[in-house]
């Protein structure tokens, strides 16, 4: 993920995100974020903290892609751009530009034209701050149990538990 904003790079982080059908677990810098389809644990581990929230009001569903193209339809209008070479890779260019105000006004998809895999989302914020998830390594298929995507407060000593739910 690499954050810029008028054109300059503020932030960069490398992380791994599992996707089990409305299931995810995301780890990036010192966060986690688990997400079994009930739940959504956000742990922050420089202060030792998670929050706890519905899954149905996660704000990080975008970390989801089954989530966010499953009701795109509903949520954003679609519109094929192009097809370019990039990422070493021919991609089939898609704009998503939401129905209802957002706080972004447009999410870029480039689109593996091979495989039908998104390489990359490109996120536009109103305040010229974009945000670009990068995927450099992606297993279709892969087995993960279903333990993976739940916070276990056992294995975190004195963690701060603040449930918002």
């Amino acid at each position: 993920m690499s954050m810029e904003n008028n054109k300059k790079k503020i932030q960069s982080y490398e992380g791994v995100l599992l996707v089990k059908k409305d299931k995810y677990f995301l780890t990036i810098e010192d966060q986690l974020i688990a997400n079994d389809g009930i739940v959504m644990w956000n742990y922050q581990k420089s202060i030792n903290e998670v929050s706890i929230f519905d899954a149905e009001d996660d704000d990080f569903a975008i970390f989801h892609p089954a989530k966010m193209l499953h009701n795109w339809n509903k949520e954003y209008d679609a519109k094929f751009i192009r097809e370019e070479e990039s990422l070493k890779k021919m991609m089939i260019i898609v704009d998503l530009k939401p129905k209802k105000r957002s706080s972004f006004y447009k999410i870029r998809l480039f689109i593996d034209k091979n495989t039908s895999y998104i390489q990359q989302i490109k996120m536009y914020d109103w305040d010229e701050t974009t945000i670009t998830y990068t995927v450099t390594k992606f297993t279709p298929n892969a087995t993960i149990a279903d333990a993976k995507f739940i916070f276990n407060k056992n294995d975190y000593p004195d963690v701060q538990i603040n449930d918002m739910r």
